[in-house]
Formats: structure tokens, C-alpha cells, sequence
């Protein structure tokens, strides 16, 4: 095995900021992610799940504040991200004034949520920018509630990220709903585990 297993929250930050991608745990599955405002880092994650570029990739956010400046909210969007976030809901909308990377969805829109992980929070507040969210698996395969479980799926597939972040093991839990506000309607595009 080429990546390196940390349970070093420093080390996570370091590796992101230098562009790098890294597995780290969520408060759902364990997700893989980099800094979304780096493309080629983007690409890359993409790469290693084999996920086809059609596929959108959703972000985190550090606050409301950071959503705002990459994101355009509607009046809705704005309600229920206040009224769920931090939490899993990620709200889908189109870029705002500062710019991620264009390969996350082709359409240009941007998903977003505020993790109510603490360790997430920190990741995210580490690199001071939107990070990159996505489980850490192959297209196709199992989420992933163990690190060692990421660590055989992506050595199996032969591409790996540069460092597994080693939060334990997650209890099961169903991925953040995603919801997106279209002509004031809001329409959900994967349920998650409550109700608006």
C-alpha cells in the first residue's frame, strides 16, 4: 500500500492544502475529498472512485458564510439550509461569487452542506475552503463505515488516495439528502434520513 493511514488531524489539513486528496470519516460514511476549488485534485478523486464525469460531486462548507460566497441562494434554499444545517442536507444551487472547481457538476451547479461532524468542521476550517465530499468507494460498491474497508476497495481498484484519515468505526447511517430549489419548488433528488 502506496497511502499512509494518520489519525492526525494536522496532517489531513497539510496533505489538503497541498492539493492532495484524502479519505477522512463524515457523520454518515467515511467520504473522500480534497479542496474544491482545485481541479486537478477534483479530477483525481473522480479518478480514483471511477465515477464518470456526468456524476456531480457535492461539497462541504464551513458556515453559512462560506455557502454564501460560493453559492446563490434562494429564498427557500436560504430557510431550510438555516433550519437543517449543520446536518445532512445538501442544497444544490448555482455558483455564487467566488468560483470551485468546474468539474464538479457539468451544469455548474454547486451542492453544499455544514457538517455536523466536528471532526469535518475542523478538516474544513483547517484548509478554509469548500471541501470536496464524496464516499470513499469504488463506483458502484459499498459505502464504507471503516477505514480499512476504503483502504481494500481502492488498492483492489489500483488507484488510492495520499492519505487515509482514521476516525474509527462509523455507525451506519443513510447518506445527506440532496434537495434543489427549482422555480420555488423544492425537489428532492435523494431522500435522506428526515423529513424537510
Amino acid at each position: 500500500m502506496s497511502a499512509r493511514i494518520t489519525k492526525s488531524l494536522k496532517e489531513a489539513v497539510e496533505v489538503l492544502k497541498n492539493g492532495g486528496v484524502v479519505v477522512f470519516p463524515t457523520e454518515t460514511c467515511y467520504g473522500i475529498g480534497c479542496d474544491a476549488t482545485n481541479s486537478e485534485a477534483v479530477k483525481r478523486v473522480k479518478a480514483i472512485k471511477k465515477r464518470s464525469d456526468d456524476m456531480p460531486i457535492r461539497v462541504i462548507v464551513k458556515d453559512m458564510e462560506m455557502a454564501e460566497q460560493y453559492g446563490e441562494f434562494s429564498d427557500t434554499a436560504r430557510m431550510l439550509a438555516k433550519r437543517h444545517w449543520p446536518g445532512p442536507l445538501t442544497v444544490v444551487m448555482p455558483p455564487g461569487k467566488k468560483k470551485m472547481s468546474d468539474d464538479l457538476a457539468q451544469d455548474g451547479s454547486v451542492g453544499m452542506r455544514v457538517s455536523s461532524d466536528p471532526l469535518v468542521s475542523e478538516i474544513v476550517a483547517g484548509i478554509d475552503a469548500p471541501l470536496v465530499a464524496t464516499s470513499a468507494n469504488v463506483h458502484k460498491s459499498p459505502s464504507t463505515y471503516k477505514v480499512e474497508d476504503a483502504v481494500a476497495q481502492f488498492e483492489k481498484s489500483g488507484m488510492e488516495p495520499d492519505l487515509y484519515f482514521d476516525g474509527g468505526e462509523l455507525k451506519f447511517t443513510p447518506p445527506s439528502m440532496v434537495i434543489e430549489v427549482i422555480d420555488g419548488e423544492v425537489v428532492v433528488h435523494r431522500q435522506g434520513s428526515f423529513k424537510l
